[in-house]
Parts: structure tokens; C-alpha cells; sequence
């Protein structure tokens, strides 16, 4: 079948038409055939004229009708497909809204169709989980800043990593993602605050049917109120150091970028930091990074360091030192937090189930476990 016709070969048959495009085809000129077949068009290329073919056994994905397709051309061949309608084109990187949703289903695997039971989610998953949705209204949580509160991680590694754990477990499902590649997973990868996710966990009474943000975060609240108690001290101080290290990390990050170098030694710089942070508080482990961040762009800019990597590779040494120096210096200056850089894990962590004191930043996590973290979880206590 065929689209209605162009009214400069409206005289012709549909067999005439076939015939005028395989001389054109072998090399025939256009001129020439416009004038035999009578065609007074003011253009000189035929493509244009040619009724476009409705391909009646091949639907769209999108809205069902029949896909068109372009006559085939000298220079490009037989042309893909396509539904107007829907921008929908048949190939592996068409980016139409059926496509897209098609892909991330794929992506979802079998969460795309089944809900997680709330009772699988450990307090750690509920923690993550919380975070991420933050507000009822957010149906599409992202891992961006929310009005009044952070981002989800302050470091694109630790939010990726704290996803992809959501998502293995099948408490979240992928509800957008930017539309620039067509491979899913690389977007997630590359590109994760262009990702929009959604809650995927059911009531234990009725699994066919995802809990509503707001009654998720409901029974999430009341069993972080309520419910964490001493045998909960490993899972949380765990995780409270891994969001430590990833605050401390990305600050250091971002003084070495100040520097115009870029973080290079990542697993050395995490693993110095988590043994700082044990007994030296954030405040003044963060004052040294950018000590150390100084330091190692001077040493760039003397020579001492042979290239940019190895100034950045210098960076843990050049920490670990400069927070053994301030021990002397007990009025040295800190690094002030300021709210708007706390993340909503941490939020969780820190306001939620420890009552609100900030004593993370000012007191080493040795201390804080003792002072703020077992007196909760043992007798229930946030500090005053």
C-alpha cells in the first residue's frame, strides 16, 4: 500500500511509478525522466515526489499502525521504517518513548513486573531506601539535591554503588533515563543524575501491588524509630563509616580539582581516610585534605612531582601527615559543614535514628560510637 500521491505524479499508476524509480535507480538522469513521465515539479530530486509505502504487516510498538517506509535511494540505500506519530524507527537505536520504555523494562528484568516484600529489606536497605525517596511526593527519586536537603551520597561512587544494591535487590526499579545513549546500562553508569527511580516494595499481605511513597515511608520511619536496637551496632557503624569516607573523599576530590589535578589514587585515599576518621574528627581531616591538596600542587609546580599522577598519587602519604602535624595543634583551623552539603543518608543516619547532633563532623567516629550510637541502640537514648 501507499500513501496518497503528490499531485505532480498524481497522473501516474502505481506500476509507472515503480518503473520511473528503477531507472532512476540504474543511473538514469532525474531531468530526464521528469520530463518523459510529464512530472512538472520545480525540484530536481524525485525522493521528494515518490508516495511514501505503508508496510501493513509491520506495526509500531507505540500506537499500533503500520510503519512507513522511504523508496530506496542511490545514495543511501533502503531506509529503516518508521512511524511518524511516534518518531518510532525500526532499529536497535531508536529513541521513541515505546523504545526507551521497552529498554528499561529489559533493564528492570523480572522487578519490572514482581514488587520486593517489605519484609526482605534489611535496616540497612531501609536506610538507603528512605534516602532515596526522601519526600511521598517524590514518585521519581533521583539521586540529585531535593528542596531542603542534599543529594543522596555526596560522591557519584558511593551513589552508584548504593543503587546498584537497591536495584539488585529489587526495592527500586529504573523509571527514566536520559535519552542519549541506547544502552541503559551505560547510561546508569556514565550518567546516573539523569536517572529517575521508583520504590518497588509490596506489603507481605499483598505482593501484586507496590506500596504508595507514602505509606513506604511511613512504615520505613516508624521501624527506625522504633525498632533498632543493640544487634543493629555492626550494620550501622559500618555504614555510618562508609558515608564518613565518602564525605571526607569527595571533599579531598574536590580540592585536588582546585588544584587542576584529578583523584587518581581512589582506593589508597579511601582506605587512609577510614583509618583518620577512626580517631581524628571529619572537620579537621577535611582541613588537612585541603592541606595535603595545596601541598601536592606546589610539589607539581617545584618539579618535585614528575607528572600530574604522581602529584595525585602523593595525595594520601601527604594527608596522613599533614593530620599527624595538626595533633600538635589542637587550635588549628577546621573545615566548617555547612547543611546544605549533608547528604540524606546521612540525614537518616545522623538526624533520624541519633537524634540530630552533628557530633559526626566534630568528634572522631571512635568516640561517636560511643557517646551518640550504643547509648541509642541500647537504651534507646539520642543525645540532648
Amino acid at each position: 500500500m501507499f500513501a496518497v500521491l503528490h499531485p505532480a505524479i498524481a497522473h501516474l499508476s502505481i506500476e509507472q511509478i515503480k518503473q520511473l524509480h528503477s531507472r532512476y535507480l540504474a543511473g538514469e538522469k532525474v531531468y530526464t525522466l521528469l520530463d518523459e513521465y510529464q512530472i512538472k515539479s520545480t525540484s530536481n530530486h524525485l525522493q521528494g515526489l515518490l508516495p511514501l509505502k505503508i508496510l501493513s504487516a509491520q506495526l509500531c510498538p507505540g500506537c499500533d499502525q503500520p510503519l512507513l517506509q522511504k523508496w530506496e535511494t542511490k545514495s543511501s540505500g533502503v531506509s529503516e521504517p518508521f512511524c511518524k506519530p511516534c518518531g518510532h524507527i525500526k532499529n536497535g537505536n531508536c529513541h521513541c518513548t515505546a523504545c526507551r520504555a521497552e529498554r528499561i523494562s529489559v533493564y528492570n528484568g523480572k522487578w519490572a513486573f514482581e514488587h520486593l516484600p517489605y519484609s526482605a529489606l534489611t535496616l540497612r536497605d531501609k536506610i538507603l531506601l528512605l534516602a532515596l525517596i526522601w519526600q511521598p511526593d517524590h514518585s521519581r527519586a533521583t539521586i540529585n539535591r531535593f528542596q531542603g536537603a542534599g543529594e543522596f551520597c555526596t560522591s557519584t561512587s558511593g551513589s552508584l554503588q548504593y543503587i546498584k544494591q537497591l536495584r539488585r535487590l529489587g526495592a527500586i526499579k529504573l523509571v527514566y533515563a536520559e535519552n542519549w545513549l541506547s544502552d541503559i546500562e551505560s547510561v546508569v553508569e556514565y550518567s546516573l543524575e539523569n536517572t529517575a527511580w521508583r520504590s518497588n516494595v509490596s506489603s507481605d499481605d499483598n505482593p501484586n501491588a507496590p506500596l504508595s511513597p507514602e505509606d513506604l515511608i511511613a512504615k520505613l520511619n516508624f521501624d527506625l524509630d522504633n525498632t533498632v536496637d543493640e544487634f543493629d551496632y555492626e550494620t550501622l557503624t559500618t555504614l555510618i563509616e562508609q558515608i564518613s569516607v565518602e564525605d571526607a573523599f569527595q571533599y579531598s576530590a574536590e580540592q585536588l580539582s582546585k588544584q587542576n589535578l584529578e583523584m587518581t589514587a581512589d582506593a589508597k585515599t579511601r582506605e587512609t581516610l577510614s583509618i583518620l576518621l577512626e580517631t581524628t574528627a571529619m572537620e579537621s581531616v577535611c582541613a588537612a585534605a585541603w592541606e595535603a591538596a595545596k601541598s601536592v600542587g606546589k610539589a607539581l609546580d617545584s618539579g618535585v612531582a614528575k607528572n600530574r599522577r604522581h602529584a595525585s598519587n602523593m595525595f594520601p602519604n601527604t594527608l596522613k601527615k599533614r593530620v599527624e602535624a595538626r595533633v600538635s595543634k589542637p587550635d588549628a583551623w577546621k573545615v566548617q559543614r555547612s547543611p546544605f552539603h549533608v547528604s540524606r543518608i546521612s540525614r537518616i543516619l545522623h538526624d533520624r535514628i541519633f537524634g540530630g547532633d552533628d557530633a559526626i563532623v566534630s568528634w572522631p567516629l571512635s568516640r561517636y560510637y560511643n557517646e551518640v550510637v550504643m547509648p541509642r541502640l541500647i537504651y534507646g537514648k539520642r543525645p540532648i
